[in-house]
């Protein structure tokens, strides 16, 4: 039997692999950054999807009092509760880029990360904004999935465990971030 804990790593897992897939069409090259398609779109939507709960059920355990409706309001409290988070960079050695993804954190007013902006686009005027749904912002939100994923188990854990303990806890591992060093392609810019 899975626990629920594992079931959101199992999930990000999931999407990892469909995102993986899309490689064998799209090279993961910054020259195809702006590469739109169905499937990027289908990345973007599911992933951001996911990152909307689970900020909800981090931020309710960070500050219960705070509202929690909206990407403002989790930012408020992460800002406070959970800063690290905007410094939190991941790297993909197979495919030579990075990603920031909550680097927006730091900005004093409560903008918006682009990836999450494009999804409400996508999501509401998807004719007129489909080149949001492009390798940038899903590579973006793919990343920020999985940094979501791991500060949920950070919040969650009892015994206080920083990242990279929690990290050598899931399995399988990610086959997207593998290691984490930085400097070689970017795609948060």
């Amino acid at each position: 039997m899975i626990d629920n804990k594992q079931r959101f790593w199992n999930y990000y897992l999931s999407l990892e692999e469909d995102f993986i897939k899309i490689s064998r069409y799209v090279d993961f090259d910054i020259k195809n950054s702006k590469t739109f398609s169905i499937e990027f779109a289908r990345i973007i939507m599911t992933c951001c999807q996911e990152i909307d709960g689970l900020l909800k059920l981090i931020c309710e355990r960070l500050d219960p009092d705070k509202p929690r409706n909206n990407i403002a309001n989790y930012f408020e409290i992460l800002k406070v509760s959970l800063n690290e988070l905007k410094d939190f960079e991941v790297d993909s050695i197979k495919y030579g880029l990075t990603s920031k993804p909550f680097i927006d954190l730091s900005s004093a007013e409560h903008k918006s990360p682009d990836w999450w902006l494009a999804n409400n686009k996508i999501k509401h005027d998807r004719i007129n904004n489909f080149e949001e749904a492009n390798l940038t912002n899903a590579y973006n939100a793919i990343s920020a999935l999985y940094i979501i994923v791991l500060f949920y188990y950070k919040v969650y854990d009892e015994n206080g465990q920083e990242i990279y303990l929690i990290k050598r806890d899931l399995i399988p591992e990610s086959q997207l971030f593998i290691e984490q060093i930085s400097g070689i392609g970017t795609f948060s810019e």
